[in-house]
């Protein structure tokens, strides 16, 4: 990018996060000088702010940017105390970058700000907000029994979960690492042996007023256990093995855990912190085990569905189109008015799924209007539950009749006519094909998907990643291409044989709401015999995951995506490695 006798310097703000009491700087640095730490410093006028740096990897910046042996060239996020109109300018190795609040993308939500972030820089941000602690301290210490003061242990919960694990939250007092053992009647094991411990800020005040350290007396447990067969009211028996021989009794009684699966799935993860490395390796098969418990019945169970018929169906249609449909539901109009006008789609079978019981009778008016307003027939298929991605597309395609399936999401919207029948003659004419992706572009034009690559996570060795190379980087800067063999492409187009489909399978519906489904079934196709390719020749506008981030998010999604990225790379690690190998 520049010659050995020319100092470069770069500092680019992507986009900024508001919070109360301060504000998330997302963005990078590229420099050619050469030391031996960097760092930025943020003012507000004259005065500096104090701020908090963390440095890391962005692949999207430095493929582009290409940087020699030497540069810097890292993505960062800075923690500011302040908000944004308070601040001034930036500066790095001396030269100094001013705000322009009118050039500056606001995220005005979190989980909007984490949209184009991968997930290593997701577990970045999210760990500078402190999104799996409370950050309110208590204003009263809580009363304590004195009967035992070597050690004193509190459970808040307790929930059976599929009568397989008992899972317990609380908090342990304890002026030395004094818990040694604690039984519960009915279980055999030491339930010490199964704790995972976590800050308490809510409990600083008496932490510090019995000498107790609060960065640790928090606790979560997953024990494996009859959960029928304990006690309930549950009961603790608890000794410490320093002052005292006493022992105490606790009774808690053990509940249900919601119905919901998401409910349920936020209060299993909930305290799980995925940037402790050790305590998620260990945790991370009981815990997968347990979600795949929780969600078992929703995801096993046979669907005798509803089906919605708009317009005359095709008799032999050359492709079927199957979208899910959660939360949002206008994008349909936007995709129809386009299917409307495109010659291609005049033999085409389209199946939306309905995957959001709560918005049932307003998709169906909505349905309706389209209908009557542009004539272009489609189904829908209603389940009355929500069987998440995988399950939606494997109930959509049970429904569909063509010899060739076009998955495609909801917020995908086409820039161009004849795209679709393009994508068709290129499945047809390329050798051992299994899936075919397509271009993918936000609507300011850059790219979001153009093919995936499996990126191993730094913290935790040997989860698998779908890292988007190039994504966020307009296209008139990358080489253009017609088709090219990628390791993976994304589930929001995705065009594959009904033959192929049935074949795998379909998508696995074990990973829980929407991630890794799309890279496992280009890894069951793979392994099959057949290879995966991208098509640059189309391109489609993708909002992505405007649908998802209707669910409330406070960090336990994160810790969701690397447990499916762990059960990723239970079944396909081999897999993926020889792919590396091959290159």
């Amino acid at each position: 990018m520049t010659s050995d006798n020319v100092e470069t310097t770069l500092l680019v703000i992507d986009t900024y996060f508001s919070a109360k009491f301060s504000t998330l700087l997302f963005g990078w640095a590229y420099t050619t000088k050469l030391l031996n730490s960097y760092e930025v410093e943020v003012y507000s006028n004259k005065s500096r702010l104090g701020h908090d740096l963390v440095w890391f990897e962005r692949p999207d910046v430095s493929d582009h940017i290409k940087p020699k042996e030497g540069d810097f060239c890292q993505g960062f996020v800075i923690e500011v105390d302040g908000q944004i109109s308070d601040l001034s300018h930036l500066d790095f190795l001396e030269h100094t970058y001013h705000f322009d609040l009118a050039s500056l993308h606001r995220s005005h939500a979190i989980d909007e700000f984490l949209v184009g972030l991968n997930d290593l820089q997701k577990a970045f941000v999210e760990s500078k907000l402190n999104l799996n602690v409370s950050l309110s301290e208590s204003s009263e210490a809580p009363v304590i029994s004195k009967d035992y003061d070597a050690v004193e242990i509190v459970v808040d919960r307790a929930f059976s979960v599929g009568n397989k694990f008992l899972y317990l939250e609380g908090w342990v007092a304890e002026s030395a690492d004094m818990l040694k053992s604690l039984q519960i009647a009915g279980f055999t094991g030491n339930v010490v042996n199964y704790l995972y411990r976590y800050k308490r800020l809510d409990l600083k005040k008496f932490a510090n007023s019995r000498h107790c350290d609060y960065r640790n007396m928090g606790f979560y447990a997953l024990i494996p256990c009859r959960v029928d067969r304990l006690d309930n009211p549950l009961k603790l028996r608890l000794k410490g093995c320093s002052k005292s021989k006493q022992y105490s009794d606790r009774c808690i009684d053990i509940q249900p855990l919601p119905i919901d699966e998401v409910a349920a799935t936020r209060i299993i993860l909930g305290k799980l912190d995925a940037q402790h490395t050790q305590n998620f390796n260990r945790a991370a098969s009981d815990f997968s085990e347990a979600l795949q418990l929780i969600w078992h019945n929703k995801l096993s169970n046979e669907y005798d569905p509803e089906v919605h018929t708009f317009g005359k169906a095709k008799d032999h249609p050359e492709v079927s189109v199957v979208v899910p449909i959660y939360g949002r539901y206008d994008f349909v109009q936007h995709q129809i008015i386009n299917f409307y006008v495109d010659d291609d789609f005049k033999n085409v079978e389209l199946i939306y799924v309905l995957d959001d019981p709560s918005i049932y009778r307003d998709f169906l008016i909505t349905c309706n209007g389209v209908f009557n307003t542009f004539g272009y027939p489609f189904k829908v298929i209603f389940a009355n539950t929500n069987l998440g991605f995988a399950g939606a597309n494997n109930l959509g395609v049970k429904y569909s009749s063509s010899e060739y399936i076009l998955l495609l999401n909801s917020d995908v919207i086409p820039s161009k006519p004849g795209w679709l029948k393009s994508m068709l003659t290129n499945y047809e004419n390329i050798e051992n094909i299994g899936i075919l992706g397509v271009s993918l572009h936000y609507e300011d034009h850059t790219i979001q998907h153009v093919g995936m690559q499996f990126f191993e996570d730094a913290h935790h060795p040997g989860i698998w990643l779908n890292h988007h190379p190039n994504k966020g980087f307009p296209s008139s800067i990358i080489e253009p291409f017609e088709i090219k063999s990628v390791e993976a492409v994304t589930g929001a187009c995705m065009f594959i044989s009904r033959a192929i489909f049935n074949q795998v399978g379909g998508f696995d519906t074990g990973y829980i709401l929407g991630d890794f489904e799309d890279s496992d079934l280009c890894l069951k196709v793979i392994e099959l015999g057949h290879d995966i390719y991208v098509d640059g020749t189309n391109s489609l506008f993708h909002l992505e995951r405007q649908s998802q981030n209707l669910i409330p998010s406070d960090g336990w999604k994160h810790t969701l995506t690397l447990l499916n990225g762990w059960r990723q790379k239970q079944k396909w690690d081999t897999t993926i490695k020889e792919m590396k190998q091959r290159g």
